[in-house]
């Protein structure tokens, strides 16, 4: 799986990995790279940390709600099967 094509289809539309910050841009790839090579971290784990280090480095400001939201969906693209029984736990 190539990883910026798989986060650039997470961005919304006319958004390209070259418009995000360089720091957002690592953070992503890092995060995604993470994803499709450990799979036996939790995906929300994964997230959680590199939600954190954009907080590092932006605070609590929009970027690591990105981070997260990306994140999120890499993680539901890359590994469907770890949510596949989420909404019937939530009913």
């Amino acid at each position: 799986m190539k990883i910026d094509p798989a986060i650039e289809r997470r961005l919304v539309s006319r958004w390209t990995l070259s418009r995000l910050d360089a720091t957002a841009r690592a953070i992503l790839r890092s995060g995604a790279y993470e994803l499709i090579q450990h799979p036996s971290t939790p995906a929300a784990v994964i997230a959680d940390q590199y939600v954190e280090i954009a907080k590092g480095f932006f605070g609590e400001g929009d970027e690591p709600k990105f981070i997260n939201a990306a994140l999120d969906g890499l993680a539901r693209d890359i590994r469907a099967d770890e949510f596949a029984g989420e909404s019937a736990r939530r009913t």
